[in-house]
């Protein structure tokens, strides 16, 4: 019996549950697997499966081309800088690209580009969509549509900041909440910017943000 893999692994899923490798749209939890497992146990899993597998593999290959297809498209604006997955050479926007997977079967693709806009929850949604086959569930989908907060550590902060006691009337205002910094209020000084704030207005905006509200310097930066 051929082995086609190097890997010996994947030649035991060729021979034993080819499914595994070829046909991976139709698990959708553990237990679809675990009852294919037992499925091919109890029947001969070198002749049927083989042979689904043979009658599958050009639906599969249109629907892996398919996925790929609506991965590309569901990114808006493209940038002049582009990556194909798995690409040995420059490909252009919106081009295609020659590759190999691992598992020895060479493909034509979309080039997917890099974008730096807010598409990569999209492109989250539009795979898991195809991949499952249906749409995504609601609370799944309010889940990837949240928005990823960064914010500088306990650390960075100790690092970047100095915490006092304003002797008197600040020259400028807070720039968050526009009100003076008065005498014997606590304040929170940037640094490298020098800029202050009231101490809950600063710390509450850095629990969401890097930057210093009025300059924009990250403060992770010294």
């Amino acid at each position: 019996m051929s082995r086609p893999y190097s890997i010996g692994l994947l030649n035991d899923l060729h021979e034993h549950f080819p499914d595994l490798l070829y046909r991976p749209q139709r698990f959708q939890h553990v237990p679809d697997v675990l009852a294919y497992i037992i499925g091919v146990a109890n029947t001969n899993p070198y002749q049927q499966a083989r042979s689904t597998h043979a009658q599958d593999e050009k639906e599969e290959n249109e629907s892996v081309d398919a996925i790929f297809r609506a991965l590309y498209n569901s990114v808006p604006n493209p940038p002049v800088r582009s990556v194909g997955i798995g690409a040995s050479q420059p490909v252009g926007i919106g081009g295609t690209s020659s590759y190999r997977s691992s598992f020895g079967t060479s493909r034509r693709m979309n080039v997917i580009p890099i974008s730096s806009n807010n598409s990569t929850s999209s492109l989250l949604s539009t795979f898991i969509s195809g991949v499952m086959g249906e749409p995504i569930v609601p609370n799944l989908q309010s889940f990837l549509d949240q928005p990823v907060i960064i914010h500088p550590t306990e650390q960075q902060m100790e690092r970047a900041t100095t915490l006092t006691t304003s002797l008197r009337v600040q020259n400028d205002a807070c720039a968050i909440c526009q009100d003076m910094i008065e005498e014997g209020q606590t304040m929170r000084i940037l640094n490298y910017c020098m800029h202050s704030f009231h101490q809950d207005c600063i710390d509450t905006w850095l629990g969401r943000h890097v930057t210093c509200p009025t300059c924009r310097h990250d403060i992770r930066e010294l």
